[in-house]
């Protein structure tokens, strides 16, 4: 989002502002559509991404629950989310003309717990648009403490092998990451380690490159 016009701001406000009163068109985020009434004509719904909340959060609620959150319960909790701002808007009226469209930037496990609670009514009709896997919420809290460019190389990697931003270890090696990032190969690890001493991510050596192998050194890079 250009310079300005971050959520809340003034230019933000004004623009929505704007908006909604030329075209009807109600832009919000996720926590601040409680107690609205003003979706409840609208026959469109569009909610780009999942909802999911800092793996703190979910270790606190099983604490407090005195049971582990798996993640299928931090699916249901996601998909609960959505199911709530979907039902903000013309689709709880107790008569349709039509169903409200519902275009949703989702993951697949959450899609088919929103297809589940929906059923075979005609509330709604779903669109879903390309969103691959969940996405860990803890992520952006990390790459929030990257320069841009170290931002840049990890969403480069991450384009390539979608497993590490979701916790998963992706095995790379010097010359591949060298490719996606435009980082020169012999310098791939001592940058990542300039990343990994940031943030949560770790990263480990599984062979050197002592045998002149043209993939370079090979190692396991995740988000702890």
């Amino acid at each position: 989002m250009s310079k300005g016009f971050e959520v809340g701001s003034e230019k933000y406000e004004q623009l929505s502002d704007s908006l909604e009163s030329k075209i009807r068109l109600y832009i919000s985020h996720f926590g601040m559509t409680k107690g609205e009434n003003r979706y409840s004509n609208c026959n469109t719904v569009i909610i780009l991404g999942d909802h999911f909340l800092p793996q703190k959060i979910y270790d606190d609620r099983g604490i407090y629950v005195k049971k582990d959150v798996t993640k299928a319960d931090v699916i249901k909790s996601v998909a609960a989310t959505t199911i709530q701002e979907i039902e903000r808007s013309k689709s709880r009226l107790a008569q349709l003309s039509e169903p409200v469209a519902c275009y949703l930037m989702c993951s697949d496990d959450v899609l088919a717990q929103i297809q589940n609670f929906f059923g075979l009514s005609n509330v709604v009709e779903i669109y879903q648009g390309e969103l691959s896997g969940l996405r860990n919420a803890d992520v952006y809290e990390e790459l929030g403490k990257l320069t841009k460019s170290q931002k840049a190389s990890l969403v480069k990697i991450n384009q390539q092998f979608p497993g590490l931003f979701n916790g998963k270890d992706v095995l790379l090696n010097t010359t591949t990451v060298g490719e996606i990032t435009g980082i020169r190969p012999n310098n791939v690890i001592r940058s990542l380690e300039g990343i990994c001493k940031k943030t949560r991510f770790s990263l480990k050596t599984i062979s050197s490159n002592q045998i002149g192998r043209k993939t370079g050194n090979m190692f396991e890079l995740r988000l702890d």
